[in-house]
């Protein structure tokens, strides 16, 4: 039997798969402007700072899969970014498929904080081995941040520890917003196609 790959879908129709995409790291970092931005295709990030005090699905976006005529719906789900709302929202970080953890460039705590945010995360969806991405926001607000090996260092163990993928950008300057979502889309997509070739050939 012939199982299917990405880019040999011509004999099928086009699939749409959901997924719960779930932002997490520390307040001010960018996740809901981010989100601001993708569901505006770039043309609306507020720049009013309101803090996000509970986890909920800010929209849907979807993105065509590379080389087929599939797409992939993300759910795109906000989290707070404080510590003692945790506790009450923790529940609803349940069941996503996919983690995007951000910091902020000019703030290299925020990479630190991390750590203890994707602990969360994945204990919590563990058993759905999700897709994780290391987003790094307001690049412009720091272009030295990656010239230091000690910074350069942390990023890359940071995305080793966590077998992530890892991605630039600029939400403010709409740079680098689509690129991890174009990934993940085709990850995902992969993920489909493995899955349905694991079955036929039970």
């Amino acid at each position: 039997m012939v199982m299917p790959q990405r880019g040999d879908m011509t004999q099928r129709r086009p699939t749409i798969l959901r997924a719960k995409v779930l932002f997490i790291g520390s307040c001010r970092v960018g996740k809901s402007s981010l989100i601001q931005a993708l569901l505006s295709d770039g043309n609306h990030v507020s720049k009013q700072y309101n803090m996000t005090v509970t986890v909920e699905c800010s929209g849907i976006k979807n993105f065509l899969v590379p080389d087929t005529s599939d797409q992939v719906e993300f759910y795109l789900t906000d989290s707070p970014g404080k510590e003692d709302l945790f506790p009450k929202t923790q529940h609803m970080w349940a069941n996503a498929a996919i983690i995007i953890a951000m910091f902020d460039y000019s703030r290299p705590e925020t990479l630190k904080e991390l750590e203890a945010w994707m602990d969360k995360g994945v204990k919590i969806n563990g058993d759905l081995d999700p897709i994780m991405v290391l987003i790094g926001n307001k690049k412009d607000l720091d272009v030295d941040y990656l010239n230091t090996p000690e910074r350069a260092a942390q990023i890359d163990s940071f995305i080793r520890q966590y077998n992530m993928k890892y991605f630039p950008c600029c939400v403010r300057e709409g740079e680098g917003i689509e690129e991890p979502f174009k990934y993940l889309s085709a990850t995902y997509h992969d993920q489909f196609i493995s899955r349905i070739n694991t079955l036929a050939t039970v």
